[in-house]
């Protein structure tokens, strides 16, 4: 699972923040911002294999904040 930092042009797609496990959705060769929840500022694309990880990072995030 690759990480991208904000300012970095990436392919389209889902984007969840590495924190708080926002998710944003982005086009091929937007940057990516910092996380407009948390102001993180890494993020990894959203796969079938880390949705429910990042799921529970929106959870926990929410339930704490």
């Amino acid at each position: 699972m690759e990480k991208c930092t904000c300012g970095t042009t990436v392919q389209g797609g889902t984007y969840c923040c590495c924190n708080c496990g926002l998710q944003i959705d982005v086009k091929e060769g937007d940057t990516l911002p910092p996380c407009p929840r948390c102001t993180n500022q890494t993020f990894v694309k959203e796969t079938a294999e880390n949705q429910e990880t990042y799921a529970e990072k929106r959870r926990e995030y929410e339930k704490n904040n």
